[in-house]
């Protein structure tokens, strides 16, 4: 009888045993384990979206150029005459509320350069809609494209020197233009405060930046037409 009590109590005992749960120290680790993965997961995630981001508005822009040039070089008219180049603005300056028109760190407008001079010339507007002109033909505005994203126009320069925001902190702003029948480009950099301009500009570069990483990327546009993005 003593021998059959005895062999109950070590079933019983290794039966309780394997029944035992985790204790708080072994729940604790895995729950910081579990924790841990999760915000490297959500981290890389969100990095993962702002390279997407930054990449889709570099190529936006890229192909935006190139839209531009095709105008020039196709069978778009403007008013009814073929004379006239097209063009695309980029600036640096904030967003001015009563010209949504005139670019900025979150726009940038493509143009027909109807107006004698290598500038993109505009009529202050409340809309981005360009097609119905506002005042005829001194608004060159064609289309004006955002950014809706957490990407903005940082920086415009050329290998030149021209670069702003400068070491003043002055703003400024690029315009490239194509006239038929070639494919080069007609680059001026231009200093928003005093609208001194460096044309004939070997090339244009324009910077973006994503606020949330500040990871950046570079379009370059050179006076032959060629477009990269680094």
């Amino acid at each position: 009888m003593n021998t059959y009590l005895n062999n109950l109590k070590k079933y019983s005992k290794v039966h309780i045993n394997k029944q035992k749960g985790m204790t708080l120290v072994e729940l604790i680790v895995v729950l910081s384990i579990f924790m841990l993965v999760s915000g490297l997961t959500i981290f890389d995630y969100g990095q993962f979206r702002s390279n997407v981001s930054l990449q889709n508005l570099a190529d936006d822009i890229a192909l935006s150029i190139r839209r531009t040039q095709n105008y020039a070089i196709s069978a778009k008219s403007t008013f009814g005459s073929f004379s006239e180049g097209y063009g695309i603005h980029f600036s640096t300056a904030p967003s001015n509320p009563s010209s949504v028109r005139a670019g900025s760190q979150k726009s940038f407008v493509i143009f027909n350069n109807s107006v004698a001079g290598p500038f993109y010339e505009h009529n202050p507007s409340t809309t981005t809609d360009c097609s119905i002109p506002n005042n005829g033909t001194a608004d060159q505005c064609i289309d004006v494209l955002t950014v809706s994203s957490d990407d903005y126009i940082s920086r415009v320069s050329s290998s030149n020197g021209a670069s702003y925001p400068n070491a003043n902190n002055e703003d400024g702003f690029v315009t490239i233009i194509f006239y038929r029948p070639n494919h080069d480009a007609n680059i001026c950099i231009v200093n928003a405060i005093d609208l001194t301009s460096t044309c004939n500009s070997p090339d244009a570069i324009i910077e973006i930046t994503n606020r949330r990483t500040l990871a950046t990327k570079k379009i370059k546009i050179t006076s032959v037409g060629q477009i990269t993005i680094k």
